[in-house]
């Protein structure tokens, strides 16, 4: 499996991140192709044409992009190279594009998890109904 990976540091929330690929990469002509186990968007059937891949994988912090181009006969090809170098240049400007459009999202609203004691000493989480702080031992 030969992929071009990008890392791409962001605060928002996965939702944010799915709502805006779900809406842009249509756009640009890529079709919802995602499996149970992967989120892909697709152009072209890789049979008459190269087909042009888009995946991507969340990372606390991180959303990683892949791009590639798949045929029936080489199978999967990253964006190196100058086999098809003007479907890989596309290819690499939209996952650029894409990537700083994720960029620019906003961070995702911060959630206090509810039901938690914190230590007044320390500061340590610590789970409701104790008496004592797990770290320091102080009395809650």
């Amino acid at each position: 499996m030969s992929r071009t990976v990008i890392a791409v540091k962001t605060n928002a929330s996965r939702d944010s991140v799915l709502q805006y690929l779900s809406v842009e990469l249509p756009r640009l002509g890529y079709t919802d192709r995602s499996t149970p186990t992967e989120r892909i968007w697709s152009k072209n059937d890789g049979v008459m044409v190269k087909g042009q891949r888009i995946s991507v994988n969340f990372q606390p912090g991180e959303v990683y992009l892949s791009a590639w181009l798949h045929d029936a006969l080489l199978g999967e090809s990253d964006l190196r190279g100058i086999v098809a170098k003007p479907m890989k240049s596309h290819l690499k400007q939209v996952l650029d594009q894409i990537a700083a459009g994720i960029a620019a999202l906003p961070a995702a609203p911060f959630a206090i998890p509810q039901n938690v004691i914190y230590c007044s000493v320390c500061g340590n989480a610590c789970k409701p109904g104790s008496s004592f702080c797990t770290r320091c031992g102080s009395r809650l």
